[in-house]
């Protein structure tokens, strides 16, 4: 799937509406799966990657797997130890073997304060390659590394906050990206239209940087604009930035946050802003895009960064911008029945191997 030239994924709710339900709204597959992948000393078992990849094997021929791989203990070796990567190395050597390309997002916003294995440089790159070294050892032939930092409007050389200082080296970057979001007012509660160069004036000196300096492909790792809503009345939280519970997933009666502006005309410029025939003109070099698709309790406010299965409107425009004539409109949430049959599919899937396995050892 692509506009103008720049390959669209997605980061699906993989509880609500995984790669079948998106790839039936759009008719077609999106070009890039994302998910988002714990590991820890504790429990370095990548359970999660097993238990999609089912899911993953049906869209190999079509897709690229794009996991953020979290450290859950921070970076540097005295948190993220060899057994972690080899762990996530035979992990993706298992993903490829089984035909899927997987584009490995390790700590992923590196240069965000609000992670735990945040504004560490020396420790990133310490960890970075002792991931890049396990999974060349493995022989993950189609694993590639995403280089993803948070987008930064000030010097790119900032030792925290910026990119130079994070940069592993050429020889173990594939592709560089960025989290680029867009938040509405500075901040970050109302809903206002982006101005025409919001992605491209914070895109360029990155670009410049990487895909000029460096030659290397440039990702929009992950995007959205979210719209933002009141949360109403008896909303219990289950704490800032996190997902939404079922009952509030239709956002039907909710009251839109102050700004004035429409979720569809929001989402529509922000996505004219990242896949348009300007910005694949300005920069050549950005080869695909992928658009967060959660709904998110987030700063006291009911925040909906989706693009389909959400606002009727706004997925109508996606569908049929992005997507082929056998789309069809989501309707809502999948039902729980149809959800449940799907989970215990999965999990048949994903249990049968390691039963066979645990048998013929």
């Amino acid at each position: 799937m692509q506009r103008n030239g720049i390959y669209f994924g997605m980061l699906p709710d993989w509880n609500f509406y995984g790669p079948q339900e998106v790839t039936r709204v759009f008719g077609t597959p999106v070009s890039i799966i994302g998910d988002y992948i714990y590991v820890t000393k504790a429990d370095s078992s990548l359970s999660q990657i097993y238990y999609h990849t089912p899911v993953l094997k049906q869209f190999a021929a079509n897709t690229v797997y794009a996991p953020a791989i979290i450290p859950g203990d921070g970076v540097g070796s005295a948190n993220f130890t060899q057994d972690m990567a080899n762990a996530l190395a035979n992990s993706f050597l298992t993903l490829n073997n089984a035909g899927i390309t997987v584009w490995c997002r390790f700590a992923y916003e590196f240069n965000g304060y609000w992670n735990i294995y945040g504004q560490q440089p020396s420790s990133f790159k310490e960890s970075w390659k002792m991931l890049y070294s396990a999974v060349k050892q493995a022989g993950a032939a189609q694993t590639y590394f995403l280089w993803s930092p948070n987008v930064w409007t000030g010097d790119i050389n900032d030792p925290l906050n910026g990119y130079t200082t994070y940069y592993p080296g050429d020889d173990m970057v594939d592709l560089c990206g960025l989290s680029f979001y867009f938040f509405g007012d500075s901040s970050q509660t109302e809903n206002i239209l982006p101005s025409s160069d919001t992605f491209s004036g914070a895109l360029q000196s990155f670009y410049d940087e990487y895909h000029t300096g460096h030659n290397k492909p440039i990702v929009i790792s992950e995007s959205s604009s979210p719209y933002h809503y009141d949360q109403p009345a008896g909303f219990v939280s289950s704490g800032n930035d996190t997902e939404i519970a079922l009952k509030y997933q239709n956002a039907s009666g909710l009251t839109p946050a102050g700004g004035g502006a429409g979720q569809l005309q929001i989402k529509q410029s922000w996505l004219e802003e990242l896949t348009g025939a300007t910005t694949a003109t300005l920069f050549p070099g950005l080869v695909a895009v992928s658009w967060f698709n959660l709904f998110k309790d987030r700063n006291n406010q009911l925040m909906d960064f989706r693009a389909i299965y959400g606002d009727n409107a706004t997925e109508t425009y996606f569908r049929t911008t992005l997507g082929t004539s056998s789309g069809q409109p989501s309707g809502g949430l999948p039902s729980s029945a149809t959800r449940l049959c799907s989970h215990i599919v999965l999990w048949a899937l994903a249990i049968v191997p390691v039963l066979y396995m645990r048998l013929n050892v």
